[in-house]
């Protein structure tokens, strides 16, 4: 049980089942994120980071908000007892830090993305499962960046030592973690994904998608009108065929998670 909850494994299927929003949802993950580095400092900074995601309900009870965040956050070494009770830790949980000019930032701070920052990617794995950690490019094109059979609970790129900067032409990029019971291939993800009849427009600047086991959602956007009606929308031409893909990777016996973002000029 300590093994667990020093690898945060909390019920992360509640979280993403409630009707909380997006924004608050967020808040939540990187309060109970596996890296400590990566948490609010204090309760009263995650309170304050509720009321910025949700500021039509804005409050004044500061010593209520301090209690609720402190709870949560001893949730994460309760919450296993959860997962057990459940069919168990079917899903990877996936965190992406970014290094701009030195400055360290979750994805959500750190968009739009650009040639040079530096990321650190590391996802928690099911027991037992093999996972892969996939590039989509701003061309469309589907890349393995690492494969890791089953037997390790952690995937780390490059490691905890080192980064790896963003390259290549502006778009939108993704970047997902699927498991089962062996890491998928190449081949068999090219065959889920490959479709001449789609297209991957690239998204406006602060638009984050983010792809869960159960759905894909949008987590913020960079736009405040939408596009001409004979336009089609570029953000929806991207969810729904991230979400096709989700849809064929849970069908085919696979779990995913990951985010699909802005890569700018």
């Amino acid at each position: 049980s300590l093994a667990l909850a020093e690898r945060c494994r909390w019920n992360r299927a509640a979280l993403a089942a409630s009707a909380a929003p997006p924004a608050i949802r967020h808040c939540c993950e990187r309060a109970l994120s596996p890296q400590p580095s990566e948490r609010y400092p204090t309760a009263h900074e995650f309170a304050a980071a509720l009321d910025t995601a949700n500021p039509q309900h804005v409050s004044k009870r500061w010593p209520l908000y301090a209690a609720a965040a402190s709870l949560l956050l001893m949730v994460a070494g309760l919450g296993i007892w959860l997962n057990r009770g459940q069919a168990g830790f079917t899903t990877p949980t996936l965190t992406i830090q970014v290094w701009q000019e030195g400055i360290a930032k979750d994805l959500t701070h750190a968009l739009p993305m650009r040639n040079g920052d530096e990321l650190r990617i590391e996802a928690e794995l099911p027991d037992s499962t093999g996972a892969a950690l996939v590039l989509i490019n701003s061309q469309g094109e589907l890349r393995v960046v690492k494969s890791q059979p089953a037997g390790e609970s952690v995937l780390v790129y490059p490691d905890r030592s080192s980064v790896v900067p963003l390259t290549g032409s502006p778009g939108s990029e993704a970047l997902l973690v699927i498991s089962g019971p062996a890491p998928p291939s190449l081949e068999s993800l090219e065959l889920v994904w490959k479709n001449p009849a789609q297209t991957w427009p690239a998204l406006s600047d602060y638009t984050l998608i983010q792809i869960r086991d159960q759905k894909t959602a949008m987590l913020q956007s960079g736009r405040d009108l939408g596009h001409p009606i004979e336009k089609a929308d570029p953000t929806q031409v991207v969810l729904e065929r991230i979400e096709e893909f989700r849809i064929k990777l849970r069908q085919a016996g696979f779990h995913c998670t990951g985010y699909v973002f802005a890569h700018s000029p």
